[in-house]
């Protein structure tokens, strides 16, 4: 009943729709905006009360990984995870985003960043980029 009331008042032919999927150029813009507007306001957040100890705990992390490839198995880095694994307040931390603070540290590495200022940008930049891809391969992956 409803369906037909909205027939009779809209007829379809009045209606032009703008499909996503055939507008190649709309698709384009839409995540060039988003790049441009994440790649100038990645700077404005604030830093978190745990960003400075998740960075550290990746920078362990990460040294112990590059240890272990260079066959160190026992070093320092992995025996202060272990010692902190064993404290009841820090051995929750120690499973988060290690992926994400390899990525980080790798940059800042890569980068030579030594300031706090500059780690975390580039952390929340990095932080942005990784939403951007995720967006765009979204985006493929619906259509």
């Amino acid at each position: 009943m409803v369906l037909h009331f909205f027939k009779k008042i809209y007829p379809s032919n009045n209606f032009k729709i703008i499909k996503i999927k055939d507008n190649y150029a709309l698709r384009v813009s839409f995540f060039i905006i988003i790049l441009i507007t994440g790649s100038s306001i990645y700077k404005d957040y604030g830093i978190a009360g745990d960003e400075i100890f998740l960075e550290w705990i990746g920078q362990l992390n990460f040294s112990n990984l590059l240890a272990i490839l260079n066959f160190n198995f026992e070093n320092d880095y992995k025996l202060k995870l272990i010692e902190l694994s064993k404290d009841k307040h820090f051995f929750l931390w120690l499973n988060f985003s290690f992926f994400f603070e390899f990525i980080s540290n790798n940059i800042k590495n890569l980068f030579n960043l030594n300031y706090s200022r500059e780690i975390f940008f580039s952390r929340f930049f990095i932080n942005f980029f990784i939403f951007f891809l995720s967006s765009i391969y979204f985006f493929f992956l619906i259509n």
